[in-house]
C-alpha cells in the first residue's frame, strides 16, 4: 500500500471527512491495531490512553515535541516538517545508488599500474561529496546521513577481502586481470579507509586491513609489472595500521609499521610515499622520547 504525501497529511492532520478505501482500512487496522476511526482521529487537549479494544486507560503526559495524536501515527515530531521526513529517508537509497556506482569504478577500472593513484584520487573526490552533501538542521537527518555515509565506506573498504581470504587467492593473483582487479579494490579499501580514520572506527579499520595485508604485501615482494603499484599500495595500508596503532599507544607496534611503510616506499621508488613514511617514523621517535632517533630519520 503506499500513501501520498497530501493524503498523509490530511489522515494526520485528522481533517479526513471520508475513511479510506475498505482494504486500507483493514491494512491501517492489522499495522498499528487500532480502529481506523480512532487513528484518523483529532487529538484532544488531553490525551487518554487507548487500548485497541477502544476503551479509554489512565491519561498519560506526553513530552513536549511530541504530537499527541492517537494511534501510532502520533509518534513523530511536530517540530519536523514531513517534507523533511520524506527527504531524510531518501539517504541510504542515495549512498547505495552512489556506492554501486563507485563499486562498478573500480571492478571496472583498467589500464597501467600507475593508474591506481588516479583511481584513488577520483574515489577521494567522490567521498568527499559525501560529506558536502550533508544535510543541515535537525540532529536525526544528520545522523541518519553519517550512518549511510559510514555504511558505504565499510564496504568499500572491504572489497578486498573475499578475494584476499579465498582458498584460490594465491593462484589467482598469478592472473593479470585477477592481480589488477585484488589490487583496484585494495585502493578503493585504503581510500575508504582514510576517511574511516577521520571519525571514530579505528577498530574497523584494522579488522579490514588485517584480512588482505598479507596478500597485498605478496604482490609486493613478486617481480611483476604489478609490483611497484601493490608496494605503494602496501606502503599505505602500514602508515594507516600506524595511525590506529599511536591511538591505541603502541607505539612499537606504530614503529614497526612505519618501518614497513618506508620498506615499502622505497620498492615502489616513489618519493612521496617515502616522504610520508619517513615523517611518520620520525613522530614515532619523537613518542617515544628518543629524538636523537627522530633527527637521524
Amino acid at each position: 500500500m503506499t500513501v501520498s504525501p497530501r493524503q498523509f497529511e490530511r489522515w494526520y492532520s485528522g481533517t479526513v471527512k471520508t475513511e479510506p478505501y475498505p482494504d486500507s482500512c483493514r491494512i491501517l487496522e492489522h499495522m498499528f491495531g487500532y480502529p481506523v476511526q480512532q487513528l484518523l482521529a483529532p487529538a484532544p487537549d488531553k490525551v487518554q490512553q487507548l487500548t485497541p479494544d477502544g476503551t479509554l486507560g489512565q491519561q498519560h503526559h506526553i513530552s513536549s515535541g511530541i504530537v499527541p495524536v492517537r494511534g501510532a501515527l502520533g509518534s513523530l515530531s511536530a517540530s519536523v516538517n514531513h517534507n523533511d521526513l520524506a527527504a531524510a529517508s531518501e539517504w541510504p537509497l542515495w549512498f547505495g545508488i552512489r556506492l554501486a556506482h563507485l563499486m562498478a569504478l573500480v571492478d571496472s577500472w583498467q589500464g597501467s599500474a600507475i593508474q591506481f593513484g588516479s583511481l584513488q584520487a577520483l574515489l577521494h573526490q567522490e567521498i568527499l561529496m559525501f560529506d558536502a552533501a550533508a544535510p543541515e538542521g535537525h540532529y536525526s537527518f544528520q545522523a541518519l546521513h553519517a550512518l549511510s555515509r559510514r555504511q558505504a565506506l565499510a564496504t568499500l573498504a572491504a572489497l578486498p577481502v573475499t578475494l584476499s581470504t579465498s582458498s584460490t587467492a594465491s593462484e589467482s593473483t598469478r592472473s593479470t586481470a585477477a592481480t589488477e582487479y585484488f589490487l583496484s579494490r585494495c585502493a578503493a579499501s585504503l581510500t575508504a579507509c582514510w576517511h574511516l580514520l577521520r571519525g571514530s572506527d579505528l577498530a574497523t579499520v584494522y579488522q579490514m586491513l588485517s584480512t588482505y595485508l598479507l596478500a597485498l604485501e605478496g604482490v609486493a615482494q613478486q617481480q611483476s609489472r604489478y609490483q611497484q603499484a601493490a608496494a605503494r599500495l602496501a606502503s599505505q595500508a602500514h602508515r594507516i595500521c600506524g595511525i590506529v596503532a599511536l591511538h591505541h599507544d603502541q607505539l612499537r607496534v606504530r614503529e614497526h609499521h612505519c618501518k614497513q611503510a618506508l620498506y615499502y616506499a622505497t620498492a615502489a621508488d616513489d618519493s612521496s610515499s617515502r616522504a610520508s613514511a619517513l615523517i611518520s617514523l620520525a613522530s614515532t621517535y619523537l613518542h617515544k622520547y628518543e629524538p636523537h632517533k627522530a633527527a637521524a630519520t
